[in-house]
């Protein structure tokens, strides 16, 4: 996209926040204190966004950060919830973070 950061909600440009640049987390790639954004299904729903308008909703994505990883099982916990192992299928390595402050629109 020309170098632009943009909202995964609207596909304008973004403004002031944080924008992050995330790939697919793979068990080979993840170590502990990584952050991760994670798809928290509701009950009963696939460990993954199956539409374009689910994977929109920013409510269902949770940042966290690893604490432990079972590379066999390819899950990780997180601090306080170690009896909770979560899928990497269900998650998101940040690989960029950038501020994006706009003063005035484009």
């Amino acid at each position: 996209m020309d170098g632009r950061w943009v909202s995964y909600e609207t596909g304008e440009a973004a403004r002031d926040g944080y924008a992050l640049h995330t790939e697919l987390a793979r068990a080979e790639k993840t170590k502990v204190r990584d952050v991760l954004v994670v798809w928290r299904p509701y009950d009963d729903e696939p460990l993954w966004p199956v539409s374009e308008e689910a994977a929109q909703t920013t409510g269902r994505w949770v940042v966290m950060v690893v604490d432990t990883i079972d590379p066999d099982a390819a899950t990780f916990t997180i601090q306080g919830r170690d009896d909770v192992p979560i899928p990497l299928a269900a998650a998101r390595g940040v690989v960029e973070t950038r501020a994006v402050r706009l003063t005035s629109p484009r």
